[in-house]
């Protein structure tokens, strides 16, 4: 079974919050993170994830994502702040396992 997954992802002083869709959150943070270091101009660096939700379906999943695109500011740090009060990277372990290799992410699950 295919798992979906819908995150929230900001960079380290919080000030950008993203939606994104995925099927593989350390495939996606190792994505993030190459993103981040070819786009060195771009001013949002996201580099962690701090929420998550796991949908059985593609359709409620994109439906979820495209819900939580419209979600203010405010919407969206109560979400984190229910799950996650201090912002942590809930994907810090994957970072020690993943050896910066997309290869590597996948004994992670």
């Amino acid at each position: 079974m295919k798992r979906h997954i819908i995150y929230l992802a900001t960079n380290a002083n919080r000030a950008h919050i993203e939606a994104g869709y995925c099927q593989h959150i350390p495939h996606t943070l190792f994505e993030i993170c190459e993103e981040d270091k070819l786009q060195f101009f771009y001013a949002a660096r996201i580099n962690r994830i701090v929420y998550m939700e796991e949908y059985r379906s593609l359709e409620e999943a994109l439906k979820r994502k495209s819900e939580l695109a419209t979600y203010t500011r405010m919407m969206k740090e109560r979400l984190i702040r229910k799950q996650n009060p201090n912002w942590l990277n809930i994907t810090a372990g994957a970072h020690r396992l993943m050896k910066h290799t997309p290869q590597a992410c996948a004994q992670w699950y």
